[in-house]
């Protein structure tokens, strides 16, 4: 056997935001899902007092690392960015297809009518976007939760994302319980369809 074929890195393909170029060495399962992913573009207004404004990143951009990483499914979230204005994440969901997923940013004063628009463009959870100073009461949340059952979604907090990814090995453990973490859990939250 050839040693220059044997020691060589494999070769990859830079991807917009991220470092590196190879692919991870542990292959995902098929349909695994990315559960929080933002997506940017400057022709779209900035909320007043957002201190995060960075660079176009665009669902063509996130396909190019879903190619490198394995990921299948997404779910995109409308970053604080933009407020409640939920645009350049539909714009990314329409642009990623059926294999994606939304959490919308709402004020919590939407209409059932709009709640029902969301979901149809495939919208499938909410963060409520409270005032400064203020904090989530269960008082604030049951009204919108019984809006929101009929449709299936969920809410969801602000994560805490560099602790769910250092906890995440430690969690999973195993092949399986991997699978139920980046599969069948999104599977069932956000309704892909079942993968045999």
């Amino acid at each position: 056997m050839n040693d220059t074929l044997v020691n060589r890195e494999p070769v990859g393909t830079a991807v917009p935001f991220s470092a590196g170029t190879v692919p991870p060495s542990t292959h995902l399962p098929n349909a695994a899902c990315d559960c929080h992913v933002h997506v940017y573009a400057d022709r779209f207004p900035v909320a007043l007092g957002a201190r995060l404004t960075p660079p176009d990143a665009s669902a063509s951009d996130y396909k190019l690392l879903q190619r490198r990483i394995g990921t299948t499914r997404t779910v995109l979230v409308t970053p604080s960015t933009y407020g409640t204005d939920n645009r350049c994440m539909l714009e990314g969901l329409h642009a990623m297809g059926t294999e994606a997923r939304g959490v919308a940013v709402i004020s919590g004063s939407e209409s059932t009518s709009e709640l029902r628009r969301l979901d149809e463009l495939g919208v499938r959870g909410i963060r409520i976007n409270l005032s400064l100073g203020t904090s989530t009461t269960v008082d604030m949340l049951v009204p919108l939760a019984h809006r929101i059952a009929d449709l299936g979604w969920h809410l969801q907090p602000m994560p805490d994302d560099a602790r769910q990814v250092e906890r995440l090995v430690d969690w999973t453990g195993d092949a399986a319980t991997l699978e139920r973490v980046l599969v069948d859990n999104p599977q069932v939250l956000y309704g892909f369809h079942i993968t045999s």
